[in-house]
């Protein structure tokens, strides 16, 4: 599974940079560590920045501060779906980096999620860049999705099974002659 993450991760990354070029201008690409969300909630995230203009362009750092937009969707529809922005901030990182034309730099970032079982999670992050002119713009990344698997319960519906159940009837445990 970490595999095929990893590797649609990679596709993403590449296929966003030829995009990005074509584009001329400054993208952010995040690609999550696993497709799963854990009961935990923390996950963690490879995210880049792009610089697909022809000049060096000065961006802020990823590690700096950035915003997480979300939203949790119960695919069961028991609850309404949930949605927030939170603002992450690094207090130890440089403020901004300088790239040039056509380069990417990238770090492992995280969030917290307070999901639910069978809750998907869809996210992206925000970064704002003061550009010469001092307007801000704000560079969206792509959304990821991932899941929250129901959990095993005591009622047995949707319940995972560890080792096989007792039986039932006389019919279902065979013995074989002789051993009693």
């Amino acid at each position: 599974m970490k595999i095929i993450v990893l590797f649609a991760g990679l596709l993403l990354l590449v296929g966003g940079l030829e995009e990005c070029s074509a584009a001329e201008e400054v993208r952010l690409m995040i690609a999550p560590k696993s497709a799963t969300l854990t009961p935990k909630g923390r996950i963690e995230f490879d995210a880049f920045i792009f610089n697909g203009t022809k000049k060096k362009a000065e961006v802020p750092w990823l590690q700096r501060a950035y915003h997480v937009v979300w939203r949790l969707h119960d695919i069961c529809k028991v609850r309404p779906d949930r949605d927030e922005t939170s603002f992450v901030i690094g207090t130890d990182a440089v403020e901004t980096v300088t790239l040039d034309p056509g380069t990417a730099k990238g770090c492992v970032l995280g969030a917290q999620f307070d999901s639910e079982p069978g809750d998907v999670l869809e996210f992206y992050i925000t970064i704002e860049r003061k550009l010469k002119s001092d307007a801000v713009q704000t560079i969206r990344s792509n959304s990821i999705l991932m899941y929250r698997p129901k959990e095993e319960s005591a009622t047995g519906q949707g319940a995972k099974i560890d080792k096989p159940a007792a039986a039932s009837s006389p019919k279902a445990a065979i013995t074989p002659k002789g051993k009693s």
